[in-house]
């Protein structure tokens, strides 16, 4: 995994070791220390979530990733962190809410549209979900469109028999057999 900025590699390394106790510490006095010199650090904020949510405490988790996002309001990744933390929580209107907050900062996120699909489905609001479906689906398109390289001279090569559509004199070319069951066919 690339680190994300801000995170600490030291409590990622302990991580990583298979020492989640330590990593946490590491984290929770980081997080102390830049209280008391009143510089707090969302992406601390956010690593300490992310080591929460797969320690198995999405409550934990949670709070952190709320407390990020209410120091660092316009960074969209914390706020699609906090949709997908809420849907796993069961809060589906603030999941809502939260990849709404996403998709006005960045309107073509997919992760987002996504997000906001699967909660719109929890809350039984199906046209709204399948217009977020869609959309996620049209931009993920575009995406794949846009970073296509094209390569000079190839192009998509003639349509042909296949094997099996090809005849032998006037007898169809048949080969086929089973792996299951007792028919020579299927």
């Amino acid at each position: 995994m690339r680190l994300p900025e801000g995170w600490s590699t030291e409590a990622h390394r302990l991580w990583e070791a298979g020492q989640p106790t330590p990593a946490i510490q590491t984290i929770v006095g980081l997080l102390n220390t830049a209280a008391a010199q009143q510089t707090p650090s969302p992406r601390h904020h956010e690593q300490l979530s992310y080591y929460l949510w797969l320690g198995k405490d999405l409550q934990g988790a949670l709070r952190m990733q709320e407390r990020a996002c209410q120091l660092d309001p316009e960074r969209a990744e914390s706020r699609r962190n906090l949709s997908v933390l809420y849907g796993r929580a069961g809060l589906h209107e603030k999941a809502v809410e939260a990849a709404q907050a996403v998709l006005r900062q960045t309107p073509d996120d997919p992760v987002a549209c996504d997000m906001l699909a699967a909660e719109l489905r929890h809350l039984n609001r199906l046209d709204e979900a399948r217009a977020a479906g869609t959309r996620s689906l049209v931009v993920k398109d575009r995406r794949a469109v846009e970073a296509a390289t094209p390569h000079p001279g190839w192009h998509l090569p003639a349509l042909r028999a296949s094997a099996g559509q090809r005849r032998i004199g006037d007898k169809s070319n048949v080969i086929a057999f089973s792996l299951w069951g007792a028919q020579p066919r299927y």
